[in-house]
């Protein structure tokens, strides 16, 4: 299972493929990748909450500076660092879950 979650992070497809054929030799393959997909989803999950949670949100909002061009356009300052904190986060949590996405595209690639 190291192995593949290793190849699965790095997009090794050979490391993949070797750690998927380990696993049919030893009649676990199913297991294995219902094992992964349940990882990754625990994984996306937790990163989700963790990324999007209110408090710390709120926390991240109070600390945040205003760019100068919002200041100078006379936006509001709080709804300006809201804008950038939620969507900053946002744009994180994306990513991450787009990178997941790749990983179990690259595990479905290598089964079929």
């Amino acid at each position: 299972q190291e192995l593949l979650k290793n190849g699965l992070e790095s997009l090794n497809q050979a490391e993949v493929g070797i750690a998927l054929q380990t696993a049919y030799n030893l009649d676990v393959l199913p297991q294995t990748v219902k094992d992964t997909i349940d990882r990754q989803r625990k994984e996306v999950r937790a990163f989700v909450y963790k990324e999007l949670d209110v408090a710390a949100i709120s926390k991240a909002i109070a600390s945040a500076t205003v760019d100068k061009d919002e200041a100078a356009d006379g936006r509001s300052s709080e709804s300006s660092r809201t804008r950038s904190v939620v969507f900053g986060k946002l744009d994180v949590v994306m990513a991450y879950v787009h990178q997941q996405f790749v990983q179990i595209a690259q595990l479905y690639r290598v089964l079929s």
